[in-house]
């Protein structure tokens, strides 16, 4: 974000707590970088209202994949063991790879002015599986304190990712722990602080290049480093809003087009409280839009098309190809067919019709239409489920094949 690291606490704070809060005094628990190189697991901001009462503890967690997640720990919902605060949040960002993102962290804090200490543990199925502690003597930071700080522990920041791969091996190699995959992020409050790709980074310029061109309805963007933007409002029309959560999305919808811009939905990398005004907004600026791959739309096309050309049907790849389509399971399709599983449109007489009666209905104008009677012998090409021949052998006395 922008301004001064107070502002952006103040405007955190403000954007989840719902109040603006002026008067605020901020502790900052952290480890500085060590000629300009350094690597925080976690960093702890104390937050103290204008009674030097501890109003909330931001804990700024970082992963080794580039990412950064804040989580709010606010006292009104805390408990106290002695002079101790404890907190508890659920798990929703991923830190390491021998953990899933699921669980809960309990944080134990007390604070004094002499002394920090704090203790994450996390409990995954009603189990303590990690258990850390951190303790640590307040010194003043001036000019000797640093260069105590120097001279004695010269490696410490340096040290800090070694060790953490060190102890992956370990878990990994020898231990022969259970690996847990990336998920994409999950939460509005993670954010991507890596260095964008080159791919990510043109596909960025590129998307943002063709919003600008947005007039009907209204596109709040919320981008993987936290900043938002609006397009369009020229026209009215549909307003929508995205949440990029990945990256990756840049890359996939440049490069990838509408196809890519739906599996980038179905891989979590953008998200939306309403995909279908996205849809419609989308569909309302497609014309003043344009291809958005331009300038090098003919060349992605032609290379779609030689990929194609190369899956052309021929008796080797003839199976690999039905495989590719049809096996993906009943259990996904019948989500949102009717029971026949009829995956052509259907036929609505009025509002009040239901998908099953929609389908049944158009396969009946089919059967009129086509004049099919008692006695009549009837190809079909393209089964499906097989509705239609279901459909004819129950009101018509003929001979049905069908073939895929």
């Amino acid at each position: 974000g922008e301004g001064s690291l107070l502002e952006r606490v103040r405007e955190f704070l403000r954007g989840d707590l719902g109040e603006i809060v002026t008067d605020l005094r901020v502790l900052l628990v952290t480890c500085p970088k060590v000629f300009g190189y350094g690597f925080n697991p976690v960093s702890f901001y104390l937050c103290f209202d204008p009674q030097d009462e501890l109003k909330a503890v931001i804990a700024e967690v970082n992963n080794t994949f580039g990412e950064r997640h804040l989580y709010l720990l606010e006292t009104e919902s805390a408990s106290r063991e002695g002079q101790a605060w404890v907190f508890s949040t659920p798990k929703v960002f991923h830190v390491s790879p021998f953990f899933s993102r699921e669980g809960e962290y309990r944080f134990r804090l007390s604070y004094s002015e002499n002394r920090f200490d704090v203790s994450i543990d996390l409990w995954q199925h009603g189990k303590r599986v990690i258990h850390t502690k951190v303790s640590a003597d307040s010194t003043p930071l001036d000019t000797a304190g640093l260069r105590n700080s120097l001279l004695r522990y010269p490696l410490v920041r340096l040290l800090t990712y070694p060790r953490i791969l060190k102890e992956a091996a370990v878990l990994f190699y020898l231990k022969k722990a259970q690996l847990w995959y990336r998920p994409t992020p999950c939460d509005s409050h993670t954010h991507t602080v890596r260095k964008l790709s080159f791919r990510e980074k043109f596909g960025q310029r590129v998307l943002h290049s063709m919003l600008t061109r947005m007039k009907v309805g209204k596109l709040r963007i919320r981008f993987h480093d936290g900043t938002w933007e609006t397009y369009g409002g020229q026209v009215p029309g549909t307003e929508c809003q995205i949440v990029v959560r990945d990256p990756a999305f840049y890359r996939s919808t440049v490069f990838g087009g509408d196809v890519g811009f739906g599996e980038a939905y179905t891989r979590g990398e953008w998200d939306s409280p309403d995909v279908t005004r996205v849809i419609e907004c989308l569909i309302e600026n497609r014309e003043g839009m344009g291809d958005y791959r331009i300038p090098f739309a003919s060349l992605v096309h032609s290379c779609n098309r030689l990929y194609h050309f190369f899956r052309r049907n021929s008796l080797r790849k003839s199976r690999r190809n039905i495989s590719d389509h049809y096996d993906l399971g009943n259990n996904l399709f019948a989500k949102f067919l009717d029971p026949s599983m009829t995956y052509s449109c259907a036929f609505y007489e009025d509002e009040s019709t239901s998908l099953e009666q929609a389908q049944d209905a158009k396969l009946g104008m089919i059967l009129s239409r086509a004049e099919i009677r008692d006695g009549d012998r009837v190809l079909e090409i393209g089964s499906g489920w097989g509705s239609f021949v279901l459909a004819a052998a129950r009101s018509r006395n003929c001979q049905l094949a069908t073939t895929t």
